[in-house]
């Protein structure tokens, strides 16, 4: 017999309100910021824009279907515990890319007079804003009521973060040469202490 299934809860829902409506204003700010001040992009991204968009959210569809299958599921102070993550994660995200400001772009690019940002969140890794994306998926997972869906989320996103990661690195080292060798020999990547 079937156990009556949690819904999704309206928090979860204004978080992902929040989330969405954040990267949909952060990004049309950023193009429009570009048109205005004539930036000229040396874009190198290679695909990794498109691989995080549509698997993050292929991923979020998948913590859906987890949870309407009763895997993994979890209640309670799971669910409080995955806003709150989400949350932290969001904040983390947008932190980062308030800092680069007008350097901020979707695709992997370097612009025309781009300085190496190394403070804020920068001091701490070198994609603040990546990290943040982890936190928002893996506390999504719970407050989708799935720790599967937190655990194989959290993975698969940090694997399409590698991607994009070397190819970002690739760019900063071709742009800011020995400046950001020495920044990375100084930050991880998105883990503090670990990678």
């Amino acid at each position: 017999m079937k156990v009556m299934e949690p819904g999704i809860s309206i928090g979860t829902w204004v978080l992902w309100g929040i989330w969405f409506t954040a990267e949909l204003l952060t990004n049309i700010r950023s193009k429009r910021m570009q048109k205005k001040l004539g930036v000229t992009l040396q874009r190198r991204d290679r695909g990794s824009a498109i691989v995080i968009l549509i698997g993050g959210y292929a991923l979020l569809f998948i913590d859906y279907e987890l949870r309407s299958n009763q895997i993994g599921l979890v209640t309670g102070p799971w669910l409080i515990l995955g806003w709150l993550i989400a949350l932290s994660g969001i904040c983390l995200r947008y932190w980062a890319l308030a800092v680069l400001g007008r350097f901020y772009t979707a695709r992997v690019a370097a612009q025309d007079g781009q300085t190496l940002v190394q403070r804020g969140p920068y001091r701490i890794v070198r994609h603040p804003s990546y990290s943040g994306g982890l936190l928002i998926l893996f506390g999504f997972g719970f407050a989708l009521n799935t720790w599967v869906g937190a655990v194989i989320g959290s993975i698969t996103l940090f694997l399409i973060y590698a991607y994009r990661i070397a190819v970002e690195e690739k760019l900063m080292l071709e742009t800011f040469g020995s400046a950001y060798r020495d920044y990375a020999r100084k930050t991880r990547r998105l883990i503090p202490g670990v990678w």
